[in-house]
């Protein structure tokens, strides 16, 4: 719905209405060519960590993590998690913002990526990678209000059922930008 309120390409082929809507990627940009989508959609995996991480190493973007399971001073910087959220989302923008500027990419709400599920990601570095075959679980990565402080790491990745809803989900639209200059990739 947004890329066609935007004029562009629709990523998803969407069919029902109302809260009976089901939606899988439009066969001209399944695959790798999820990259080449000009309208709104969900981000890859890598998309989202590299998103997350903004040029960051260590755990959460804001620094290392010192606590698992408990409240800790550097994830209460990132984001909304069980220890300091008091049970309840939270408007955006409230946390540190990563090092480019986006905010509640850790706590909040675990948010939906294009990716289906892989256990093995493999030892190998990869360029634009797409997900696994897996077709029943979906990848959702961030961390939620309701869930521990190492659910914030960078690193951390959870699966669910793509029809699977709960308050505590939610997405980030992206769109690929293409540079168009001779000497530049995508």
């Amino acid at each position: 719905a947004l890329s066609a309120q935007g004029g562009k390409a629709k990523c998803y082929a969407c069919t029902g209405s109302g809260k009976s809507v089901t939606c899988s990627e439009a066969t001209a940009y399944s695959g790798k060519k999820v990259y080449t989508c000009p309208g709104y959609r969900l981000p890859t995996e890598a998309e989202w960590e590299h998103a997350y991480r903004a040029g960051t190493t260590s755990a959460l973007y804001v620094g290392e993590l010192t606590k698992c399971m408990a409240k800790d001073p550097v994830a209460d910087k990132a984001g909304w998690y069980k220890d300091n959220s008091g049970g309840t989302s939270h408007p955006v923008g409230k946390m540190a913002a990563n090092p480019w500027g986006l905010h509640d990419m850790a706590g909040g709400v675990w948010e939906w990526c294009n990716d289906w599920w892989t256990m093995d990601l493999g030892p190998a570095a990869a360029t634009d990678p797409t997900g696994g075959t897996d077709e029943y679980y979906r990848i959702m990565r961030g961390g939620g209000w309701y869930g521990w402080s190492y659910n914030l790491r960078g690193a951390q990745r959870f699966q669910k059922p793509e029809t699977y809803t709960c308050h505590g989900i939610g997405m980030r639209p992206v769109r690929t930008i293409l540079n168009t200059s001779p000497d530049a990739g995508i």
